[in-house]
């Protein structure tokens, strides 16, 4: 919780910001602006090697249920957890929006928010191809690739068929390996590795331990995504993670970038070296190839997955298997595209947007 008042007499109260409150306040009294109980002042710190901002919080034993109250633990299995927050009606849309607006802070690049949980590491095409403009450029982008017939005939089956993939209890198995794979991976590859012992070092922890908890974390992520949270939120993610991906859907830089935009990208392009922004139709070919593979998901197919149990069951079948099918392959592509979409970011800011 980032606001609360402070008490300043009985008959006076002003609302103050966490991160704004003076040591010498810590001694003074808070009150939740929503169910005026007394919180407490928590101050900024450092934990797992991320920064926790200062909050107001309320007291573990107040059993009074308030909309701003925050106990998130995406490890934890008790009754305090995040599936338990998601099922309290206000709170459940409060996380949902505290975990899209954490995933768009990510792919933005947000200044203040250090996306990857390893501070070095870069994001590759194969990673996460999301755009990485601001709000604005995100919104247009998305609304450009999802308009019927752009990159789909059917941009709203295609993505309520990937809500359905994703909650499928099939799938539990998939994320199961493939964070299994991760930890591998930042085990034995050496620059991940490199990267993974100089932050676990900082913290004074093993390297084993930190990359574990990383992907404990991750795994709690890939939880509540398919059991957690509502088909509202599964829809939202994946309009980001397939209609923003840049590097494979079409790209036009003069639908999307303002009259600012331009101006200044005309400026900037008379600077020697600059790197001129490639145009869409330098990377046609190889974009519309993805597009064909998306619109190869024709839509009696993505119907039968949503109407037909068998029909789905039979689909996770073709992609554990190995079996060559569109039904097959459009399993691989929902579950793909969530895994990479996720996998590198540093959950533990997660809590930081609740409430917010």
């Amino acid at each position: 919780m980032k606001q609360a008042f402070l008490v300043i007499s009985e008959d006076e109260r002003k609302v103050v910001n966490a991160d704004k409150v003076d040591h010498s306040d810590f001694s003074q009294i808070f009150q939740c602006i929503r169910c005026n109980a007394t919180v407490t002042l928590r101050s900024g710190h450092y934990r797992g090697g991320s920064w926790i901002a200062p909050s107001f919080v309320h007291p573990e034993g107040d059993l009074k249920e308030c909309s701003l109250r925050v106990s998130i633990d995406l490890k934890s299995e008790n009754k305090a957890d995040a599936f338990a927050i998601i099922g309290r009606g206000q709170n459940n849309k409060k996380l949902e929006k505290a975990f899209i607006d954490f995933f768009k802070a990510c792919i933005r690049c947000n200044p203040y928010l250090k996306p990857s949980f390893l501070p070095n590491y870069t994001f590759y095409p194969e990673d996460n191809g999301l755009y990485r403009g601001d709000a604005l450029h995100l919104k247009r982008y998305i609304n450009y690739n999802k308009a019927p017939g752009r990159s789909h005939d059917h941009p709203e089956l295609l993505l309520d068929s990937c809500v359905v993939i994703l909650k499928s209890l099939n799938s539990q198995k998939f994320f199961l390996d493939s964070v299994s794979e991760l930890r591998e991976k930042l085990l034995l590859e050496k620059s991940l590795s490199d990267q993974a012992l100089r932050v676990a070092a900082a913290q004074g922890v093993s390297v084993e331990d930190f990359i574990k908890s990383h992907c404990s974390r991750l795994l709690g992520i890939t939880k509540y995504l398919c059991k957690g949270s509502s088909d509202s939120l599964r829809k939202q993610f994946f309009e980001i993670v397939i209609w923003a991906d840049r590097y494979n859907l079409p790209f036009p830089i003069d639908l999307i970038l303002t009259q600012r935009d331009k101006a200044i990208g005309e400026l900037m392009s008379q600077y020697p070296g600059f790197r001129k922004e490639r145009s869409d139709e330098e990377l046609l070919d190889s974009r519309q190839k993805f597009v064909q593979k998306i619109k190869s998901y024709d839509f009696q197919m993505l119907a039968n997955i949503q109407s037909n149990p068998l029909y789905l069951r039979d689909s996770f079948s073709d992609f554990y298997e190995g079996v060559h099918s569109s039904r097959g392959e459009f399993v691989s592509f929902a579950l793909q595209k969530t895994f990479q979409s996720i996998k590198m970011y540093n959950w533990l800011y997660l809590p930081n947007f609740y409430g917010s």
